[in-house]
């Protein structure tokens, strides 16, 4: 919902001028306050002190024998005075009655007889005394006035005389008491006289008589005057009411020129600019590709409005500029992310797919780039049926300088590498053709091996590159602590070589540096810690936990390099030739199966045994009609978990995986067809099998997972 200035303004003008108001009558009420209340506190003052001074010229020695009087027949009548004096709202006659009887000594009735002549004078000299008080309440305007002495045992005053009318209801009859509150007390010590201070809707004022010989054993005398605050509270009232008129109509006459000035200088002119932004962004929705015009506000008002309005059309000429050169940069920027995410493509395409089995081995893959395309690179292939070769390298740098570099130190790897050299002499031979031509001076690191199939032996050579881990029975350690000079700066280095025999059940994982140097938000590196606990914690292809471990630790951290990981696992491989094969030789191979696979459970071995006399049976029996020199090989390969038995014989080509052999699941035993029954049970027991005709050869592969 809209909220225009304009209205904000008012708003605004009218909460200030109403604050303003109560402002100013606040301050004018307090400052008035303070004034009439100030006069009256001396107004009071002024009588008490001038009737303190008038009681103790002319009645001194008879207010100190009333004193005494007084104080004896309180102290002989406390509890009875107390209660009266107390009671909120007593039958006034029932009260005239109890104080006129308590002090009948001290006060006779009227014409009673044989009163003494001291008697009278001092009953004339009393009456004079509160004649005189009511003289001087009405002069100055109290409404009370009388005489007290203070009792500090009992934190009472205790009257003597009280100048208000004795039917009336506020009368204190001579020895009532009345109890002092505590945060008025200090108005009845010495020092504490002749100021006034204020109570319950009254202004009070104690002023202490000054006899002309003063008796420290006896209670001081206090004349005390009260002056009412309801007229003082009227005034003010009608004051706080003309005070707010006069500034209502003040402010408001204020608050309309405000009002008038902001709408014509501000108002007005924001609400143009705001007309003109609004029209420039509604063009900006509706034309998403371009073809914007400003909008001018065209402000003349000399101010810093006009400053605002000429900042805000140069900011919609860079705008519309900025969004034609943007544009023009988007438009470059897709074209060239649509080629790398080719290029990224071709590279990965480029690589070999992970998982490659080869005779009693397995070489899993997992490449990440930092960016679109890497300088990271694998590569693996057999050279001959007896060698695999694989290599990993990291090419200094990122993007697309290295992954060009990269893919010229590929395609000599191969080269080199299909050449049937060893992993030195291909180093060398790699690190002779970067040299060339290398004026960036890009290098490479890289790990060279080449795995003799048949015996585990493994060569290896290491250029600048990780120390691979090898795991083997549940613990990880590194090999190869000595490393050759990496690749492609210098061209005259021999490149010595590794070797070591890998066993059955062996891993090797070779890495790149983007993984050990891997950083988390702390800047803390992954390390190789982490990665040993990991691999001995992990069986199998550990490549995705690594990675999982490595983001893990990471935290949203960004990859700053490529991490590319090779693991090759060993497994075992037995052969047996037969030429010409005979069925005695089912039972060899099922021996040797038994041996090989004595650790695992007998089920699965079992049945690979039932598999190997079906396939060796059907070959010997239907493969070798009319063929010279009938040769049977037959290879065992084991690795992580999994057994491989490959079937390879020179007999007349035939596919058995071509047969329809769910024909033999036909429920009526007599309408199953002839043949396709061994093929069929083999894939029952099998998890995968394979043909191919490969090298004049009829090759089936069966594979079996052994837990």
């Amino acid at each position: 919902m809209k909220f225009p200035i304009r209205r904000k303004v008012i708003l605004l003008t009218v909460a200030l001028s109403l604050a303003l108001t109560a402002a100013a009558v606040f301050i004018s009420y307090a400052l008035f306050s303070a004034r009439i209340r100030n006069d009256l506190s001396e107004a009071c003052t002024d009588a008490a002190k001038s009737l303190s001074e008038s009681v103790s010229f002319t009645n001194g020695d008879m207010l100190l024998g009333l004193q005494k009087d007084i104080d004896a027949l309180v102290q002989e009548n406390r509890e009875e005075i107390e209660y009266w004096s107390s009671l909120p709202n007593p039958d006034q006659n029932e009260k005239t009655q109890f104080f006129g009887t308590l002090t009948e000594d001290i006060f006779p009735p009227a014409g009673r007889i044989g009163m003494s002549y001291d008697k009278l004078v001092f009953l004339n000299e009393y009456r004079a005394m509160v004649g005189g008080f009511n003289t001087v309440m009405m002069s100055s305007d109290l409404q009370g006035a009388a005489l007290v002495y203070y009792d500090p045992v009992h934190n009472e005053l205790i009257f003597l005389a009280d100048a208000t009318s004795a039917t009336s209801p506020l009368y204190n009859f001579p020895a009532s008491v009345m109890t002092v509150p505590n945060e008025a007390r200090r108005y009845f010590l010495p020092a504490g006289t002749g100021t006034a201070f204020f109570e319950e809707g009254y202004c009070l004022c104690t002023c202490m008589l000054t006899p002309e010989e003063e008796d420290p054993s006896v209670p001081p005398i206090y004349a005390v005057v009260q002056a009412s605050l309801k007229n003082v509270s009227a005034y003010q009232s009608g004051f706080v009411r003309n005070m707010a008129g006069v500034m209502l109509g003040v402010t408001a006459v204020l608050a309309l020129v405000y009002v008038l000035f902001v709408d014509r200088f501000v108002a007005k002119p924001v609400r143009r600019l705001s007309d003109a932004a609004r029209s420039f962004t509604e063009q900006m929705q509706e034309n998403a590709e371009g073809g914007l015009t400003p909008v001018r506000a065209d402000i003349r008002s000399g101010d810093e409005v006009e400053d605002l309005s000429r900042g805000f059309d140069l900011m919609q000429d860079k705008m519309v500029e900025y969004i034609r050169t943007i544009g023009e940069k988007t438009a470059r920027e897709e074209s060239i992310r649509a080629e790398l995410a080719l290029a990224s493509r071709i590279q990965t395409e480029s690589l070999p797919k992970s998982g490659f089995e080869a005779r009693g081995a397995r070489i899993d893959s997992l490449i990440r780039p930092a960016k679109e395309v890497g300088g990271d690179l694998y590569d693996y292939f057999l050279v001959d049926d007896d060698h695999l070769f694989f290599a990993e390298a990291d090419v200094s740098g990122k993007g697309v300088p290295a992954a060009l570099f990269m893919m010229r130190g590929k395609e000599l790897i191969k080269a080199h590498a299909s050449a049937g050299k060893s992993p030195g002499e291909i180093a060398k031979a790699v690190n002779t053709e970067l040299c060339k031509n290398n004026e960036e001076g890009l290098f490479i690191t890289a790990f060279f091996g080449l795995l003799e199939l048949s015996t585990g032996l493994l060569r290896y050579a290491r250029a600048g590159h990780e120390q691979p881990f090898l795991i083997r029975g549940g613990e990880a350690r590194q090999i190869s602590e000595e490393s050759n000079f990496v690749l492609g700066l210098f061209d005259y280095f021999d490149f010595e070589e590794d070797s070591l025999t890998l066993q059955r059940g062996d891993r090797l994982l070779v890495f790149t540096d983007g993984l050990d140097e891997g950083i988390n938000l702390q800047e803390e590196a992954f390390g190789y810690d982490r990665i040993r606990e990991v691999l001995e914690r992990t069986p199998g292809n550990t490549l995705p936990v690594l990675y999982d471990a490595l983001a893990a630790f990471a935290n949203g951290a960004e990859q700053f390099d490529d991490v590319t990981l090779l693991q090759l696992t060993a497994g075992t491989e037995k052969g047996w030739e037969f030429t010409p094969p005979s069925y005695d030789d089912i039972t060899t191979v099922c021996d040797g199966l038994h041996e090989l696979l004595a650790d695992l459970p007998a089920d699965p071995v079992s049945e690979l045994c039932m598999v190997t006399d079906e396939v060796m049976n059907n070959c010997i029996s239907y493969a070798y009609d009319g063929v010279s020199g009938p040769a049977l090989h037959v290879a065992l390969s084991r690795f992580a978990g999994l057994a491989q038995l490959e079937f390879a014989d020179n007999g007349n080509p035939f596919d058995p995986l071509a047969q329809d052999t769910d024909a033999h699941m036909a429920d009526d035993v007599l309408d199953r067809p002839e043949g396709g029954m061994g093929i069929f049970l083999v894939k029952q027991f099998a998890d995968a099998v394979r043909y191919e005709y490969r090298d004049g050869r009829n090759v089936l592969t069966i594979k079996k997972k052994l837990q």
